[in-house]
């Protein structure tokens, strides 16, 4: 029986040209690479994970489903260590904190740049890691949105065209608020881009917007009954619901 991709997954496959060779950073279930052996989309496809277990698990998953001949290459290892510099083309980072893929990508930034395509699927921090792909002269070439078992799953394609090392760290999240402080309406375009696209066309994008904005005012209210309500964090929420609310009114 063949493997079926959730939204997700569905996506992120998308984005992955065929032909070309792929490295399913921390793959978990492997349920992606197998996908792609299956339908033919790669010829040469690496499934990595820093947990043993995990590997394995998708190495059986993958036995299942794919004739020996087909398996893709499981490698044992952390973020990018599995690979030689320009071994694939394009890497697939999903389900991990924002954060954590700036650790990955930045741990050697001169080899990250020797591979071509990165699919990035960040759980949080997804501004911190827009800023980083930003600041360090990556190309973005599409930003989506996809529903996943009752929450949202921003995907962001890009690639190394151009790109070249900067001299900076945003592997911390205290730095959101001196972000936020240089420029209010930049960071808020990190935060919710305009262009962040529901692929489906049913509105997950508003859905989406909705969502959060239900949330920052929650947590606004909250601010308001217990803390003092001039704080800095205050004015970063009242700036993301001004910035949601007008997402919401043009996805009408």
């Amino acid at each position: 029986m063949s493997v079926r991709l959730n939204a997700r997954l569905s996506q992120i496959a998308s984005y992955i040209r065929k032909g070309d060779s792929v490295c399913d950073v921390g793959t978990d279930h492997g349920f992606l690479p197998i996908w792609l052996k299956e339908n033919e989309v790669s010829d040469r496809v690496i499934m990595s994970d820093v947990s043993r277990g995990s590997l394995d698990k998708a190495v059986r998953d993958a036995a299942e489903e794919l004739d020996r001949e087909d398996m893709p290459d499981a490698r044992l290892g952390d973020g990018l260590d599995v690979l030689a510099p320009g071994e694939v083309d394009d890497i697939v980072i999903a389900g991990m904190g924002g954060i954590q893929i700036i650790d990955i990508l930045s741990w050697d930034i001169a080899k990250t740049l020797t591979y071509s395509r990165f699919i990035l699927q960040p759980r949080r921090d997804s501004a911190l890691l827009r800023k980083w792909l930003a600041v360090n002269g990556f190309t973005l070439v599409d930003q989506t949105v996809v529903p996943e078992n009752g929450r949202y799953s921003e995907i962001v394609c890009c690639t190394s065209d151009g790109a070249s090392p900067a001299d900076v760290s945003l592997a911390d999240r205290s730095t959101v608020q001196d972000l936020f402080d240089a420029d209010p309406d930049g960071w808020m375009e990190l935060e919710y881009p305009e262009d962040l696209r529901d692929p489906s066309g049913q509105g997950t994008d508003r859905k989406y917007f909705l969502s959060e904005l239900e949330k920052t005012n929650y947590i606004i209210g909250n601010i308001k009954a217990n803390s003092d309500a001039g704080s800095d964090m205050l004015r970063l929420l009242c700036k993301r619901r001004e910035r949601l609310e007008k997402l919401c009114g043009k996805k009408n």
